[in-house]
């Protein structure tokens, strides 16, 4: 499914051309469909306000250039663009945003350890996607490789900044999307290795 965002050519990730039942299980988890970046950003977004999905949108507004050059006035205004809302009650909404806080605040979460104690209140949803290298390195061409995966948004309550980092061609499970993710929570947030020396 395409993002709507304001950009030529996207791509739509990849759907699996099997649908049987037998893939339910699969599906279920998304170990049978790709997705692009995109895709996954505008999917963390949609769970963190709640279910609104936006279209992405690089350009918010167009000015002119004064005489010096500067930012001149304001000629148009881009509107945001509602794509759908996701129909699915409250309750169920408050459901999954509390399963995406446990992955970082349960000690049983996956992203805890990185997470657990962080000022900034993230909640996220980690993954490892088994994947098939099909790239230039001749040494990994059909080898069995991992791609590691993070979205999240934070904070929890009033989210202002969602982040999706996907890491791929692991060869081992071991997770790298998410400290990648953690630094970009901490220069957001001026937190963490990001924390100013006046504070």
């Amino acid at each position: 499914m395409k993002t709507g965002i304001d950009l030529p050519n996207e791509g739509s990730g990849l759907t699996g051309f099997n649908q049987a039942a037998v893939n339910v299980v699969d599906q279920s988890f998304g170990q049978y469909d790709l997705y692009t970046t995109l895709q996954l950003s505008q999917y963390i977004n949609t769970i963190a306000n709640g279910g609104t999905r936006y279209a992405p949108q690089l350009v918010s507004e167009i000015r002119s250039t004064d005489a010096i050059g500067s930012l001149g006035a304001l000629e148009t205004t881009l509107e945001t663009k509602v794509m759908n809302q996701v129909d699915v009650d409250t309750e169920a909404m408050e459901r999954v945003q509390q399963g995406f806080y446990q992955v970082t605040h349960s000690t049983n979460g996956t992203a805890y350890s990185t997470f657990g104690k962080d000022s900034n209140n993230v909640a996220a949803k980690t993954g490892t996607a088994e994947a098939f290298y099909d790239g230039n390195n001749e040494n990994l061409k059909g080898e069995s490789v991992f791609n590691s995966t993070f979205v999240g948004y934070a904070p929890f309550d009033n989210p202002e900044i969602t982040v999706t980092v996907v890491v791929p061609y692991l060869s081992t499970e071991t997770g790298r999307a998410t400290p990648i993710a953690k630094k970009v929570f901490d220069a957001y947030f001026n937190t963490g290795d990001y924390k100013t020396a006046a504070e």
